[in-house]
């Protein structure tokens, strides 16, 4: 029995289920042994291992598996790593015999005239051949339109419909999910995410994907084609069809997926044309050579190179080129946390205060700056910056620091900053509540209440029993009018709410005296008459 002769020799649903298993990707594992080849085998009630040995002439000498099978023969997990060593080509890789030096010297037509000539005597070899043509010629083409059909079966008038796009897309979900029970080779798996990737994106460029489906799925296939990509193994001839396919301009405008396919390439730095190559490119990008090199790429580029640094060369290179991109806010973040963790508290004030002024144009960049020189100043004790940073802080709707100011003040002085806090002019009026509220200054809650009545609602809890009459007029100016304003239900239910409310803190009695008040002048609304009715007065 030969390897490429062995389906003569075994049962018929065996080589059927050994063939299902290898499509199936049960194989798990396949390596050369001393001239023996060893496979781990996924089956049904666990993993198998099954030994193989073929002469140069790929005649199979022996072959086991440690599977319960006992009918005679040869079991489907064995038959699995016959049809893996064949059709990924691993035996005439690893044998380089005779017979693959002489076919090598055979042209295109001498070795169709062969594979005529056997087909048309065998049978199971004609049918193993159109089985192996079906399944490897233009595979990512095939793949490919197959994705493009899925999709575009749900489209109407050229791509202009977005209704049906998440059943168009599980359906492409589902193509690329099933590409791992293929079979496939890794060489033709990466070949066909590429594809997939490429074709996803072209639709996206022509469909509304405004609900995110289709870029979905596309991340789905570039996170299947990283995870190929980390594999240590990775031969150069796959890096370098994954590191181009990272360059092509479908990603200028999704930058952050050309990233995350790099990343997954960096473990490969470890050799040394590799790293010469990835960090070239990376270098275009930082230095605006690269098509549409933006500010978010040149600094993922340095991110980048910063990990490459940090993993093959240590922490001391790594924190050398941290401080020779500090522009990088990610960089500049930790070397301001590096120094206040080290004690270098002039040198962390520094880099905050040289951020600020960097950035001075970018309002989220300043303010995490100046958090961190107030961190600063807490560890140096300086309660005065502390004070106007605080303030700074407060002026800007933190209301973090306003706990902290607060803090910073005695209970003889705090009351004149709190004043001053309560006045400012451009506080919005959620911190401002927030603020009067735990500070307990129940005349700025009234207050607020009168100036804006409709928060009544949430803060009358803060002025009972204190200011009951107050409360119980503005209760009344809002019930009254959200009731002449109420034309729905739930708007009916809103001003019933109020009235409920009203009745816990100024008495049923009169809120049930009002309600028929209200009864009375809206009696042409029956919905609301009856919303009256179920309201819970006592």
């Amino acid at each position: 029995m030969n390897i490429y002769n062995f389906e003569d020799y075994v049962d018929d649903v065996i080589l059927e289920r050994g063939w299902d298993y290898f499509k199936k990707g049960r194989v798990l594992s396949i390596e050369n042994i001393d001239g023996e080849w060893v496979a781990e085998i996924s089956g049904k009630g666990g993993d198998y291992s099954v030994s193989v040995t073929v002469s140069a002439s790929g005649d199979i000498e022996s072959s086991c598996c440690d599977c319960p099978y006992d009918w005679g023969g040869h079991c489907k997990h064995e038959v699995a790593v016959f049809y893996s060593l064949r059709e990924e080509n691993l035996f005439a890789t690893q044998k380089g015999s005779d017979l693959e030096e002489g076919l090598s010297k055979l042209d295109k037509s001498e070795l169709l005239q062969i594979l005529i000539q056997k087909a048309s005597v065998d049978r199971k070899f004609k049918s193993h051949l159109k089985k192996y043509l079906e399944t490897h010629i233009d595979l990512v083409k095939t793949e490919r339109n197959n994705l493009r059909r899925t999709i575009s079966m749900y489209a109407e008038k050229g791509f202009q419909c977005y209704e049906d796009m998440e059943e168009a897309v599980k359906g492409a979900d589902k193509a690329l999910e099933d590409l791992r029970a293929k079979g496939y080779s890794r060489q033709r798996l990466i070949q066909i995410y590429i594809g997939s990737v490429e074709e996803l994106m072209d639709m996206m460029g022509l469909i509304d994907d405004s609900t995110g489906y289709i870029s979905g799925v596309a991340e789905k296939a570039i996170e299947s084609l990283s995870a190929i990509a980390e594999q240590d193994e990775l031969s150069h001839d796959d890096f370098e069809l994954i590191f181009n396919f990272s360059k092509q301009s479908i990603f200028d405008n999704w930058s952050e997926w050309r990233f995350e396919i790099i990343d997954s390439l960096l473990p490969m730095c470890s050799n040394p044309s590799i790293r010469m190559e990835i960090v070239s490119y990376l270098r275009q990008i930082m230095n605006g050579e690269a098509e549409r090199a933006l500010k978010y790429d040149k600094e993922k580029a340095e991110e980048a190179e910063h990990r490459i640094i940090k993993t093959f060369d240590g922490d001391d290179e790594a924190e050398e080129y941290v401080n020779n991109h500090l522009s990088n806010s990610d960089f500049r973040e930790m070397a301001i946390d590096s120094a206040i963790k080290r004690g270098q508290l002039d040198r962390a004030l520094k880099l905050c205060v040289d951020g600020e002024q960097l950035d001075k144009d970018l309002a989220g960049l300043v303010l995490k700056w100046k958090k961190s020189r107030y961190e600063v100043y807490e560890k140096q004790g300086d309660i005065e910056n502390q004070k106007k940073l605080a303030f700074e802080f407060v002026r800007e709707n933190e209301y973090e620091y306003f706990v902290k100011l607060k803090n910073l003040y005695s209970t003889e002085d705090w009351p004149d900053m709190r004043r001053r806090v309560v006045e400012l002019s451009d506080l919005r009026t959620s911190l401002l509540e927030r603020i009067v509220v735990s500070e307990g200054m129940k005349d700025k809650i009234l207050e607020m209440c009168k100036r804006n009545i409709p928060s009544i609602m949430s803060l009358h809890n803060h002025l009972i029993p204190d200011y009951e009459l107050e409360v119980e007029g503005l209760f009344l100016k809002f019930i009254t009018s959200q009731a002449h304003l109420a034309t729905s239900v739930d708007q009916y239910r809103t001003v019933c709410a109020a009235l409920e409310l009203y009745g816990k803190d100024c008495g049923y009695d009169k809120a049930r005296m009002f309600r028929n008040i209200l009864a009375e002048t809206f009696k042409g609304k029956a919905d609301f008459r009856e919303e009256l009715i179920k309201a819970k007065l006592g």
